[in-house]
């Protein structure tokens, strides 16, 4: 017996251009090439948990917190580009003063302006909770 598959032979996908970055791939039945499905995944994912540890408060955004901080790092205190944009280590980042790991909120008084790579150094921990004391 001969199956279906075999006798149609290997059919040609049409290809499309991608729903984000509009680059022409075979997305067939999906709507997004690899790279755009992948990071929009991510995105989905970040804002599910966002909003499960904090409670769905609305987060400031990068130009708002900047624009608070004086597009000053909190961290070592130097000027943050407004044109440098992630992954670039000395882009603008958002860093929770008591991580929302440890019980903190993305309340605009726990949120201040570091640089990307200065954010990922200090991790959970740092001097940044003394100071809150103080």
């Amino acid at each position: 017996m001969v199956s279906r598959r075999s006798k149609l032979g290997t059919m040609a996908r049409p290809s499309r251009p991608c729903g984000d970055c509009k680059t022409t791939t075979v997305t067939w039945p999906r709507i997004y090439c690899p790279n755009c499905a992948g990071v929009r995944r991510l995105e989905h994912y970040q804002r599910k948990n966002l909003k499960r540890r904090a409670g769905g408060t609305r987060i400031m955004s990068i130009r708002e917190l900047a624009e608070r901080d004086r597009w000053r790092c909190h961290l070592c205190r130097r000027r943050v580009s407004r044109t440098l944009r992630y992954p670039h280590p000395r882009s603008a980042s958002r860093d929770h003063l008591i991580p929302v790991a440890d019980g903190g909120t993305n309340d605009p008084a726990n949120l201040a302006l570091a640089h990307w790579d200065c954010n990922v150094r200090r991790r959970t921990g740092g001097t940044v909770q003394l100071q809150l004391v103080v």
